[in-house]
């Protein structure tokens, strides 16, 4: 209920205090968990001060940065696109601009299975 929340909300606080470059989705679980136990929320922050193998503040906020990034182009209207990318049509047909690895990678896995039947090399001496 509504004291279990504001319970919560109170270890919540003490957690992050004590543990500022945790996730705080997790310490958020974990708050929840303990809930009003003073014994409990005590013998986390005394097996967990100077850890490192809890989930990290900065994974995190990498997390929520990509999260916002995809967000906004899943939001995007033509007005939008048209002020990001002046120029679609050429910025998108320049085959002069680098790509990653990654991103080469993903394009050949993708068309390997898209076109099952073509060989790997063919896909490949076609993207050179």
């Amino acid at each position: 209920g509504r004291q279990d929340d504001l319970q919560a909300g109170a270890t919540l606080a003490q957690l992050v205090t004590f543990f500022p470059q945790v996730d705080p989705t997790y310490l958020q679980s974990v708050a929840v968990e303990i809930g009003d136990d003073k014994g409990m929320l005590q013998t986390f922050i005394e097996n967990n001060v100077g850890s490192t193998s809890l989930p990290s503040r900065k994974t995190y906020d990498e997390k929520m940065a990509k999260k916002r990034e995809i967000n906004k182009i899943q939001k995007m209207t033509v007005s939008d696109f048209l002020q990001e990318f002046e120029n679609p049509e050429e910025y998108f047909n320049n085959s002069a601009s680098r790509v990653s690895d990654t991103y080469k990678k993903s394009c050949i896995s993708y068309l390997q299975r898209k076109f099952h039947y073509v060989s790997k090399e063919t896909i490949d001496r076609i993207l050179q």
